[in-house]
């Protein structure tokens, strides 16, 4: 009977050991995980930004696509009428 309680106390105190491992492991991964949803808290808010950056380098490209096409258009006047006076000439 005593070796049966020496041999309970020591798996006991095993257990409780390996219960303490389990703890701080347990500790270390929320510890993790914590700092892994403020890092993806952080890329969400940039993506965000980039999303809004992006919607105005869309507008400014609209702009400067339509100011292309104004002096595009200048330009092929310009063209017609140096045609114009080398015919002349």
């Amino acid at each position: 009977l005593a070796t049966m309680i020496v041999d309970s106390v020591r798996y006991n105190s095993e257990l409780r050991i390996r219960v303490s491992e389990l703890e701080r492991e347990n500790a270390r991964f929320v510890e993790q995980r914590d700092e892994l949803e403020q890092e993806v808290a952080r890329l969400v808010e940039a993506g965000e930004e980039l999303t809004e950056e992006n919607g105005h380098l869309g507008d400014e490209v609209a702009i400067l696509e339509e100011e292309n096409g104004i002096i595009h258009e200048a330009n092929e006047g310009l063209v017609e009428e140096n045609e114009e006076h080398l015919e002349r000439r």
